[in-house]
């Protein structure tokens, strides 16, 4: 029960994350203090909800080790996976800058 709790405390920081992001900068536009206020409180609470999925994810990794629902999802993972989405996203990153560049044209230069 507890990755559930630690999922679900995740998607709720991700909803408050939204509403932080969305509420200042209305606020800012029409000039209303109190929407902009709403960014503070919003960090508080995603604070609050990263630190619960933190913890309730957390709690569980020693289950992880002594088997359970979640040991062979544990046991059976390759974990390099994550170093290989990271490489491939840099390298992504490295080809789309490479073919954003514009060519000069000769006048420009």
């Amino acid at each position: 029960m507890s990755p559930e709790i630690g999922a679900f405390a995740l998607i709720l920081a991700l909803c408050v994350a939204l509403i932080q992001a969305v509420f200042p900068f209305i606020g800012a536009g029409k000039g209303r203090p109190q929407l902009m206020e709403i960014g503070c409180a919003a960090a508080r609470i995603q604070a609050a909800l990263l630190i619960l999925a933190f913890a309730a994810l957390g709690l569980k990794l020693p289950a992880f080790t002594a088997g359970g629902v979640m040991g062979g999802v544990f046991l059976f993972s390759h974990s390099l996976l994550p170093w290989i989405y990271i490489g491939a996203s840099l390298i992504a990153l490295g080809g789309f800058v490479l073919l954003s560049e514009r060519p000069k044209r000769k006048e420009e230069a």
